[in-house]
Formats: C-alpha cells, structure tokens, sequence
C-alpha cells in the first residue's frame, strides 16, 4: 500500500527558500517560517483563490477535506478555513475548471483503499470559498492528480493515477466545471505520482508514472484526443514514490526526476532530445525522498531539485550537464487551528 508523507510543514517552508548568493555558486536561506493545522497533511497547492493578487494555499487533509490558506503577499498565510468533503482526499491540483478565470481545485479522494474512490471538484467563487464538490469516478484508488488540455479542445482535464486498478484515469472537461466523459489507460503496477509534460515535443501531452509497486516509471504518449498509449517502462531506485518533471541540465529538453523511498536516492533520467529517457545514475544524500520537485531556486535559469523528507529538505542545484548538492534544510512541525467552513451549494 502506498504511504503519503508530505507534511505541510515541508511543502510551505520550500516555498519560502530564498536565494542570496547564486553567483558563488552557494545556496542561502532566510530562516523558515513555519504553518500547520491540527491533523495529518498529505499534499499542497497553490493560487490566488481571492483574487488579492497574492498566492494562497489548498492543503489536502484525509478525513478532513482541504485547508485553505489565505497569503498576504508577505510570505505569511493567515485565515485558515476548512471546507470538508469525502472520505481521505490526499492530492490536490489548483487550476481553472469552468473557464471563468477563478481558481478551483481538484482532489483525489482514496476512500482508504476499500472503495473505488472519486475526484472532488470544488469551484472557487474568486473570493476564497468553493461550490459544493462534485464527486468524478476515477476507478480504483485515485492517489495523485494533474490537470491538462489532453484532447486539445481549449478545455482543461484531469488525470488521476488510480493506485488499485493500476491506470491513468482521464476525465475530459467540457469547460464548465464537469467531466463527463472519462476513459482509463494502462500505467503499470501500484502507480502513485503522475506528472504531465510533453517529452518529444510533439505538441500532444505525455504522462509520466511513478511505479511503487514496480521499481519504475511509466511513460505513456499523449494522442492528442485525450487518450494515452505505448507504455514503455524505465527502472529507478526501489519504492518509486513521487516524480518531478523538468529542465535539469540545460539543454531544452525536459528530464524526469524520480524519489525512490525504498532506496533513499532520487533517480534522475535525461531526455536523449526525442524524447526516450536515459538514467544519469542516483544522487544519495537525500534523506527518505517522500516528495520531489522542480524550482529556480538560484535563479540562474536552470531547474534546481527540491527533495522533502521527513525533516529536511534537500536542495538540489541544477548546472549545465549535472545536479549539484544537496543542500539541507531543516524543517521543526508546529501545531495550529483552521476554522470551518462549508462549500456553497
């Protein structure tokens, strides 16, 4: 069964990392600034749901619902609101479902794995508050979500990795917030992450698949028309748990960035310019890579890895052929209180 570990303590202060000395090739920090809730955090998001002009949070919190965190534009989030649903949403995506320029956001609700499951869908109002969630089947064990035009209508949709039923699940969006038609796709064993990006450049969306249960990623080609095919399978370190998609040595074309818990490395695979992925080895030293993800964070125009554990992040600086680091910081929990409050009918 696949294990979720990405506090929210980890996700918010990798947000704040700020670097001060990039031409010295060194990484400097201001000192984290830390937000909790009172309950188990299993992933984050972020937007501008109020329309303030400064970016909020969306924290998914099984048997709780999502949090919303209202930013100030100084770093500090304040007026933590609730709105519950479903059963354990443990993914979310913030993005614009219905075309009317607010964000929404999307969740992947597990139902702890003893039943099939179901996206939530919540429609942000642009004044922080939600419509009511509209469930969207996505067969057995949906895990993580991303969001993409994969039929190239204009129109965002969803993807939904479904842990048990070991599939991509696509509902197509029609622009007004529903998905009715949705199709599933083959993504090999016990897939968790997923991550959406287009490798050979082809112009159509491809899917990348983290694998637990296989020791691998899935790579599956976009067509165009919102389906997916070809599967071909790359090995990674063991217990491939989170991926992450970008630019990490420079050269134009997009790489994949794979944490492997079982092994404590992260896997890096470089696109060989035609899309095919080829392994540059591990980088240990990470701690327990529950989560990965890709940042500037030395704003030198190259793609940095952001590797979060259990206590630490791990800074990973992309340069021109290589990754270079890591660099650890240190992450202490602290406790808070979120208020509730109900989505709109």
């Amino acid at each position: 069964m696949a294990v979720w570990h990405s506090p929210l303590v980890v996700l918010l202060e990798a947000l704040a990392l700020i670097a001060a000395a990039p031409a010295l090739g060194q990484l400097a920090f201001d000192p984290p600034r830390t937000f909790a809730v009172d309950a188990e955090t299993h992933d984050v998001g972020a937007g501008d749901l109020n329309r303030d002009v400064h970016l909020d949070l969306v924290v998914a919190v099984p048997h709780r619902g999502v949090y919303a965190f209202s930013g100030d534009g100084t770093g500090d989030f304040t007026d933590i609101q609730r709105f519950p649903f479903g059963n354990t949403p443990v993914h979310v995506v913030v993005d614009d479902f219905d075309d009317d320029g607010d964000p929404d956001v999307a969740a992947a609700d597990v139902a702890g794995f003893v039943a099939p499951g179901a996206v939530y869908v919540l429609l942000g109002d642009g004044a922080g508050g939600f419509e009511f969630p509209v469930a969207q089947d996505a067969a057995f064990g949906p895990v993580a979500i991303g969001s993409a035009d994969m039929n190239g209508d204009g129109h965002l949709d969803l993807l939904a990795t479904a842990y048990v039923s070991q599939e991509v699940w696509i509902p197509l969006g029609d622009g007004t917030g529903s998905f009715p038609v949705a199709r599933g796709f083959a993504a090999g064993p016990s897939p968790t992450a997923i991550a959406v990006v287009d490798l050979d450049r082809e112009g159509f969306i491809d899917v990348v698949v983290a694998n637990e249960g296989g020791g691998g990623i899935s790579v599956l080609r976009g067509d165009g028309l919102g389906g997916l095919s070809g599967l071909v399978s790359y090995s990674t370190g063991s217990g491939p748990h989170d991926v992450a998609a970008s630019d990490f040595d420079g050269d134009g074309w997009t790489n994949v960035a794979v944490g492997c818990m079982g092994s404590n490395v992260v896997t890096v695979l470089l696109n060989d310019g035609a899309g095919c992925l080829l392994s540059s080895g591990d980088l240990v030293g990470v701690g327990t890579p529950w989560s990965v993800a890709s940042a500037d964070v030395d704003a030198d125009a190259v793609a940095d890895l952001l590797v979060a554990g259990s206590a630490t992040i791990a800074i990973l600086a992309g340069e021109g052929g290589r990754v270079r680091g890591p660099t650890h910081v240190r992450l202490r929990p602290v406790r808070g209180r979120a208020s509730d409050r109900r989505p709109r009918r």
